[in-house]
């Protein structure tokens, strides 16, 4: 009886934390969608990029685009990745959220982004990122100083470049304490998509 209950108890929980992660992830994506108005797209499970299929995924992405660029309610047209990578400042590395984004286009997320320091990074700024200012104050980190970023290739390689931070934002939700943002042509070169 006790075994039994026992391993009940443990299948109660296990479904528990595995629904609350779930939850959790809808409302974040379902808040981030309500706050800048983006439409969200995920990868299918498992997805596994194909160098040979580089011409099928161009033409989806244009068939995507240009369904959407005929929508009423489309107001702008912009890449924008997120997902977890790794970040190095001085000698503390740590997984981090990224997000990627054409900061030109993307009034969205600028009207909700509030600087707290510095400025979004400019088509002249390469390799530039805004950090938040939790990360910042837990690494000792100011507008002028480099991070390290480990961004995976489509390729399996995971690419390093120093990146200086250009502005400082005031996280809008807790999962943004540990993030930083930078540009989609910077993601596109180190992701090794340039040109996709």
């Amino acid at each position: 009886f006790v075994a039994g209950a026992g391993f009940l108890a443990s299948l109660v929980l296990v479904f528990a934390f595995a629904l609350g992660s779930r939850v959790r992830d809808h409302i974040r994506v379902d808040t981030q969608a309500k706050w800048t108005g983006h439409l969200w797209v995920s990868a299918e499970e498992g997805f596994q990029f194909q160098e040979q299929d580089s011409g099928r995924y161009r033409r989806q992405a244009e068939a995507v685009r240009e369904v959407l660029g005929q929508h009423p309610n489309t107001d702008i047209l912009t890449p924008w990745v997120q997902g977890w990578f790794e970040m190095q400042a001085g000698s503390s590395r740590r997984f981090l959220m990224i997000s990627a984004t054409d900061f030109s286009l993307d009034r969205p997320f600028r009207d909700q982004t509030e600087l707290a320091d510095g400025a979004f990074p400019g088509g002249q700024d390469d390799y530039g990122c805004l950090l938040s200012t939790s990360l910042a104050a837990r690494h000792g980190l100011r507008v002028g100083d480099s991070i390290t970023l480990f961004i995976p290739s489509v390729f399996g390689a995971r690419n390093a470049m120093d990146f200086p931070i250009t502005g400082l934002f005031r996280a809008s939700a807790p999962w943004y304490d540990d993030s930083a943002v930078i540009r989609a042509q910077d993601y596109a070169e180190l992701s090794e998509l340039a040109g996709g």
